[in-house]
């Protein structure tokens, strides 16, 4: 399992340096009332939050199978709605930057999210 996790989490920090090249070299392009200058914060915060969550799926598929399907839609759910939560509570006390911090956390929250479920069915295959 320590491998295999191992392995995910290299993975996952190329798959991190790779959106903030990403970023620092588009960001420059973007109109300036979308751009949000603290990406790579949100990039460090899915980076975590994304292995701690592997790590838990991993954890309960070794344990059984119905165990990791559990797991895996309590995880997904509560994690949505933590996250929805941190972007409603941004955008009521930094209304100013709420509209670029919302479209940079969201769309980081879908790439980490296809990232994750695509290493999850690799894993489970």
């Amino acid at each position: 399992m320590f491998q295999k996790f191992l392995r995910f989490l290299i993975f996952l920090a190329l798959f991190s340096l790779i959106l903030f090249v990403a970023w620092e070299f588009l960001h420059h392009y973007i109109p300036v009332s979308f751009q949000y200058e603290n990406v790579p914060y949100i990039i460090l915060f899915y980076t975590i939050l994304t292995a701690i969550f592997h790590f838990g799926a991993v954890s309960s598929n070794e344990k059984s199978g119905t165990g990791f399907m559990r797991f895996y839609v309590a995880a997904t759910t509560f994690k949505l709605l933590i996250l929805m939560g941190i972007m409603v509570v941004f955008a009521l006390m930094n209304p100013e930057a709420a509209v670029p911090f919302i479209i940079y956390f969201f769309s980081a929250y879908l790439l980490y999210t296809a990232f994750e479920t695509t290493i999850i069915f690799k894993f489970l295959k």
